[in-house]
């Protein structure tokens, strides 16, 4: 039997887990830290909704579902906030953008979309689950910063992007 928790009960819990995260964010000193700890906290949030959503039941699923988008929304944001202000300080980076491609259902690359293992085709694929679809996020960081051919860095051709 699934466990019921009350709407508040789970606001608690992801705003418990929340404020972890941001003062781990907090006390990032530049943007690779920074960048880690958004990437931990993206996946410790969507984790901890994932495993709501297998416990609880389907209203208290659907609730724990919801409210870890306002939280993850709120972590973003508190990562682009900080992010910027290291950006900012930092002459090397021009411009920074964060894109946060929103959840969508994708066919399983893993087993093709059929929900059975790639390698044998007897077994449960381990990605899906079996159904042959995965749920999919992406936040996509754009960091951009002056060429300099001098930085000993090998040199670049430009390149058309269709």
């Amino acid at each position: 039997m699934k466990h019921k928790m009350t709407e508040a009960e789970v606001r608690e819990q992801f705003d418990e887990l929340l404020e972890d995260i941001l003062r781990i964010l907090g006390s990032c000193e530049n943007q690779t830290q920074q960048t880690a700890v958004y990437d931990w906290g993206y996946v410790v949030i969507s984790a901890t909704c994932e495993l709501m959503e297998r416990t609880f039941a389907v209203g208290s699923a659907k609730y724990a579902r919801f409210y870890s988008g306002h939280v993850a929304r709120q972590l973003r944001d508190k990562y682009r906030e900080a992010h910027s202000g290291i950006a900012n300080m930092d002459p090397e980076y021009s411009s920074v953008a964060i894109r946060e491609v929103p959840e969508h259902l994708s066919i399983c690359r893993s087993c093709g979309g059929t929900g059975k293992d790639a390698k044998t085709g007897l077994r449960e694929c381990h990605y899906c689950e079996g159904t042959g679809r995965v749920r999919v996020v992406s936040v996509i960081r754009t960091m951009i910063r002056p060429y300099s051919p001098d930085d000993g860095s090998p040199p670049l051709e430009m390149q058309e992007i269709p």
